[in-house]
């Protein structure tokens, strides 16, 4: 993701909702309900992704 570095500065260890290349919501959690909310708000489809503070090997 090309700007993953800068949202793991300012979003790490939360979700983050992104609709026409800006995000538009964040937080620790986010349920369905959240989720849908949002979609209904704005009226368009949106990504959602967890920003991951460490690297993390499995």
């Amino acid at each position: 993701m090309e700007h993953y570095d800068a949202l793991r500065r300012k979003y790490a260890d939360m979700w983050v909702a992104i609709a026409g290349k800006k995000i538009i919501a964040s937080g620790k959690d986010l349920t369905d309900e959240k989720e849908e909310s949002i979609r209904q708000k704005i009226g368009r489809p949106l990504v959602t992704l967890f920003v991951e503070g460490q690297a993390r090997i499995l």
